[in-house]
């Protein structure tokens, strides 16, 4: 039962993991500012809607009652 509840929280660790590792790539190809250096997003954009798409699906699997 503590691996289900532990479950979101490794979720969010992997995609930020996965970001680190992959961030120079995620940067050129995948950012949605790359065509706005100035705001040194490198990116973080693309991390935050990852974790926030992790976020709503962790939202949705939870029981009403909680």
């Amino acid at each position: 039962m503590i691996s289900v509840l532990m479950m979101p929280t490794f979720l969010k660790v992997g995609i930020i993991i996965d970001f680190k590792v992959n961030q120079d790539f995620i940067a050129e190809v995948l950012c949605i500012n790359k065509e706005k250096p100035m705001m040194n997003c490198d990116g973080k954009c693309y991390l935050s809607k990852k974790l926030k798409k992790a976020k709503e699906q962790e939202e949705k699997q939870l029981p009403a009652g909680i």
